[in-house]
Formats: structure tokens, C-alpha cells, sequence
């Protein structure tokens, strides 16, 4: 994927790879409208990927959705304006590990 005439980013598939839990820091962040999450989030957990949120670290109406790539690599969906309800703390990373799948 070439982002214009920015970064490119390039994705492979390791077989027989095992995942680790994921740690907290360092991880990748994308911004999602409030009125998304909600479905991202259902999105996810019905594609068997474990994921922890929404939850709040930051001010009211700030919401985040963590999830981890079968790599263990954390990944963040961030929106402010939430509305849902949702957990204060950082993410409880033993509940985003999963299989690779192959």
C-alpha cells in the first residue's frame, strides 16, 4: 500500500509463527470516528480477534478499542466524542494474545 507519495506499507503472512502477548509500548494508533467504534469493535470479536475496550485514558469523550495482529504487535483504534460507556486504565494486554492463524 503507497500512502501518495508518502510511506509505503507492505504486509506478509509468516506461516507457523507463534504470537506473544502484546506489551503495551511502543504501538500503532489510528484515529476512527466516534460513531465507529462501537462497530469496529463488534467487527473484531466476530472475527474470533480478542479485544480489550472501549477504554479511557485520556479526557471524557476519549475512547480506545486495543487489539493485537497474529504478530503480538498492539494496535490501538482512538476516537474523542464517545459516547458508550467505557473502562478507565491502560489495556490488559494478556487478553489480546491469539493464535496465528494459518
Amino acid at each position: 500500500i503507497q500512502l501518495g507519495d508518502g510511506p509505503q506499507l507492505q504486509l506478509f503472512l509468516q506461516r507457523d509463527y507463534t504470537a506473544k502477548t502484546p506489551t503495551p509500548h511502543p504501538h500503532l494508533a489510528v484515529y476512527v470516528d466516534a460513531d465507529q467504534l462501537d462497530g469496529f469493535a463488534l467487527r473484531l470479536t466476530r472475527a474470533g480477534i480478542p479485544c480489550d475496550g472501549p477504554r479511557r485514558l485520556g479526557p471524557p469523550g476519549q475512547a480506545s478499542l486495543y487489539f493485537a495482529d497474529p504478530w503480538g504487535q498492539l494496535l490501538e483504534l482512538v476516537t474523542t466524542g464517545y459516547r458508550g460507556e467505557t473502562t478507565s486504565g491502560p489495556p490488559d494486554a494478556a487478553k489480546l494474545a491469539h493464535s496465528a492463524r494459518r
